[in-house]
């Protein structure tokens, strides 16, 4: 697993979300460094070249991979954002680790709902994710990600208010659609 790594300290895992890479840690990494030997992981295929597969199952699978190399007499915390934080859950379910804090900011994965709530989800879901793979069947990637965003952001615009940096990043990022759309359960 590739990472970017900073400081000394308790550990901090940072596990990134849909359309980016450990990158978008950055300015955290600074920050954080004087007080935690900070790890900020690239899911594996959010950096080109990268083979192998591709999947909630995979990624926590990496993630446990490198969990299992650091020292366990050291404090353990991780944050998982969106996506990383399904692959953050799906890791602790896989493998109990002796993790002393663990912060999920928006996780997409309904695993854990009613039925009626489920179903809730689903239709907003489709809602959001119809433009999404209408423009990426079309080819036009660069309108998949703003989509993609603004439904995340819960609004139209939401994409264009985030940083100049940021929306780089995302786009940049846009041939992970491929992936992200694709994904099969047994990955």
């Amino acid at each position: 697993m590739k990472y970017i790594r900073r400081g000394n300290g308790d550990y901090l895992i940072l596990v990134h979300g849909t359309l980016t890479d450990a990158s978008m840690w950055k300015g955290h990494l600074e920050a954080l460094a004087s007080k935690f030997d900070v790890i900020a992981v690239t899911l594996r295929h959010f950096d080109e070249g990268d083979i192998g597969g591709f999947g909630l199952n995979t990624h926590a699978d990496d993630l446990i991979e490198l969990l299992n190399e650091l020292d366990e007499r050291k404090p353990l915390y991780i944050v998982g954002w969106s996506y990383g934080a399904d692959v953050v859950l799906n890791a602790l379910v896989k493998q109990g680790f002796p993790v002393d804090k663990v912060f999920l900011y928006e996780p997409g994965y309904p695993g854990c709902l009613l039925e009626s709530e489920l179903n809730l989800w689903q239709s907003d879901a489709n809602s959001m994710f119809g433009p999404v793979f209408a423009e990426f069947h079309r080819g036009d990637l660069p309108s998949a990600v703003v989509s993609l965003i603004d439904g995340s952001g819960n609004r139209k615009g939401y994409f264009q208010s985030q940083s100049e940096v940021v929306r780089e990043l995302q786009l940049a990022k846009s041939y992970t659609l491929a992936y992200q759309l694709n994904q099969k359960s047994s990955h």
